[in-house]
């Protein structure tokens, strides 16, 4: 397949259903600034009620 480029769609690997898709929120791997805190780390320190919940403000956008 040399020269072939194919299309990765990212649910060819999660494998989420509508349903799933629809209750789901996707964060890459950013971080605070140049050489900043990844928000990842941010994100870890909240309990689970205010990831599940979302509400983990400063954590994302």
């Amino acid at each position: 397949m040399e020269g072939v480029l194919m299309d990765l769609l990212l649910n060819d690997i999660l494998h989420l259903s509508q349903e799933e898709i629809k209750n789901s929120k996707i964060e890459f791997n950013m971080q605070v600034g140049s050489g900043g805190q990844p928000f990842l780390d941010r994100w870890l320190k909240h309990s689970e009620g205010e990831k599940a919940n979302g509400t983990c403000k400063d954590c994302s956008y």
